[in-house]
């Protein structure tokens, strides 16, 4: 992606489909002036006032042809998202239509916006930082309440304000040692170090504390995919049918019913999880239910959690076994269905390797029970709606900033401790500290990173 700020870009702005209204975006110098060949207001020669809406028409000035009846506005930089002159065409929603109108505007100068363009000049321009312009993608991108508020708080600058808190800890400190290294002839006191070090802590604890919380952001952005498996006949299906509040699987008494993967998605404490319904286990499967198995098996390569649905209204067979070993050290929660049914499960039986998984019995039949199971999921995952109260990292690129950072201080502050210290080593260590800092908020950050990070976004944004 070419960090181009000189010329002036467009694109559809509103997601592709029919709609009320759809937006067409232009930034750069020559967009405000672009409008004003395109569109003729209703009452002529009226002058553009900032942020107000217009009504007018686009009309194409190499034929005197009406495309649109729209409303049209301008925002003069610096004032606007991108920091550039940026204008807005509001037309009636549908593909045809605001092609059109885009193929105008882009036959009279403007480039066709890559991808997360107009957020990377928001970006290059100073409007937003990087921690910011990455928001922007996770809120548009966000599938349930607790991941948006999430991406608000980053966008209000969360991730930003921990940089700098980490910043105002290290730079004293680092400024200390460097005086001592450049002016050895002055006395320095090293041990007056020792004032910077509970700040040292702070920062280092408070950056490794945002690292861990990766594992559980990711997870509440991302989503989860959670495998229902068992032998045939359990109540998989009807289980997930339960899980999804609708009839997504066929439910039949004939073990066999299900042959293929069956998915939907819910909200679940908080994060999206995917439910995927399998074929029934079965060494004796054959033909089409045999592909079904194998299928089956390959899902659970690469689950985040395993619901394992045995019937608890029969003892636990040596295939519910060999099925469980086949997942064993990994997330799962033992489900034992059909609680509506006299009760013959006995948790003694259960294989060495489930010993540690939660287990829940329920009926997918009534409903009884779902509840519990629901809340032994948020809690084997680690997730919850009150995690989009406090700062969750959501990117990998964040995690391993601050991870870094974290290391570099906590050996800072292990070197002072261990006399003779090497100075030069320790201010190599704080510079390294505001390195990462300096990088996840964007000063220094290389433009094949950026390139990656932005090309993610959708066009028009």
């Amino acid at each position: 992606m070419p960090f181009t700020l000189g010329d002036t870009i467009a694109a559809i702005s509103t997601p592709p489909g029919a709609g009320g209204v759809g937006v067409i975006r232009l930034s750069g110098p020559e967009a405000v002036s672009l409008l004003d060949r395109l569109f003729v207001p209703r009452t002529p020669g009226k002058p553009w006032r900032a942020a107000a809406l217009t009504r007018g028409r686009i009309v194409d000035p190499a034929t005197d042809k009406t495309l649109d009846d729209v409303l049209a506005v301008a925002f003069r930089a610096p004032r606007s998202y991108t920091g550039e002159d940026v204008a807005e065409i509001h037309a009636h929603g549908g593909r045809l239509n605001l092609q059109q109108i885009l193929r105008l505007a882009l036959d009279h100068g403007a480039r066709a916006a890559a991808p997360g363009e107009f957020t990377l000049r928001a970006f290059l321009n100073g409007r937003l930082d990087l921690t910011q312009a990455e928001a922007v993608r996770e809120l548009i991108d966000s599938q349930t309440g607790a991941a948006l508020a999430a991406s608000r708080r980053h966008l209000e600058g969360e991730v930003t304000r921990l940089c700098e808190n980490v910043r105002e800890a290290v730079l004293p400190a680092l400024a200390h040692v460097e005086a001592m290294i450049d002016f050895p002839e002055e006395s320095i006191e090293a041990a007056a170090l020792s004032e910077y070090d509970a700040a040292l802590a702070r920062a280092s604890d408070a950056l490794d504390e945002a690292a861990k919380s990766y594992a559980r952001g990711r997870l509440l952005h991302e989503g989860v995919e959670a495998v229902i498996v068992g032998l045939p006949n359990v109540g998989k299906s009807s289980l997930l049918n339960r899980l999804l509040r609708s009839e997504r699987a066929i439910v039949a008494d004939l073990p066999g019913t299900t042959r293929d993967l069956i998915e939907g998605v819910v909200e679940l404490a908080g994060a999206p999880v995917r439910f995927v319904d399998t074929a029934g286990v079965s060494e004796a499967a054959r033909g089409v239910e045999a592909i079904g198995v194998e299928r089956a098996l390959k899902k659970l390569e690469h689950a985040d959690l395993i619901l394992w649905v045995v019937d608890g209204s029969r003892p636990l067979a040596q295939d519910d076994c060999r099925l469980a070993a086949r997942f064993a050290g990994r997330r799962a929660i033992v489900v034992a269905n059909k609680s509506d049914l006299p009760h013959a499960f006995a948790a003694e039986a259960l294989p060495p390797e489930a010993a540690l998984w939660p287990r829940v019995e329920l009926s997918a039949l009534t409903g009884d029970g779902l509840d519990a199971l629901e809340a032994a999921i948020g809690r084997t995952l680690d997730v919850s709606p009150a995690d989009a109260d406090s700062l969750l990292i959501t990117s990998a690129r964040h995690e391993a900033a601050f991870a870094a950072a974290a290391a570099a201080l906590a050996t800072t502050r292990a070197a002072l401790t261990r006399p003779p210290v090497a100075w030069e080593l320790v201010a190599v260590d704080l510079r390294e500290a505001l390195a990462q800092l300096e990088e996840v908020v964007g000063v220094t950050t290389p433009d094949a990173i950026l390139e990656q990070i932005f090309s993610r976004f959708c066009i028009g944004k």
